[in-house]
């Protein structure tokens, strides 16, 4: 199943739960996750994608904004004590 059109991004055939885990196929099944189509499959996943790219950039801003702050002080330090 590919993502977008003329991308190139394509999700690899999937192994049936059964082969992976008798468990794992009880599971697939009582939920009927066989079920999802291809339309439902890709907009869950581009809200994933858009998730964590969210996540990521909240993440970075505020390592980002920490080592701001402890550059801004380790500069102060050293004025002072010079």
């Amino acid at each position: 199943m590919c993502l977008w059109k003329n991308s190139g991004k394509c999700l690899a055939e999937m192994e049936k739960p059964d082969v992976l885990t008798p468990r794992l196929g009880e599971f697939s099944r009582a939920l009927n996750l066989g079920s999802v189509g291809e339309a439902n499959m890709k907009q869950a996943l581009h809200h994933y994608h858009a998730a964590v790219e969210w996540g990521v950039d909240q993440q970075v801003g505020r390592l980002l904004d920490t080592l701001d702050r402890q550059r801004a002080n380790a500069r102060h330090y050293w004025v002072i004590h010079l």
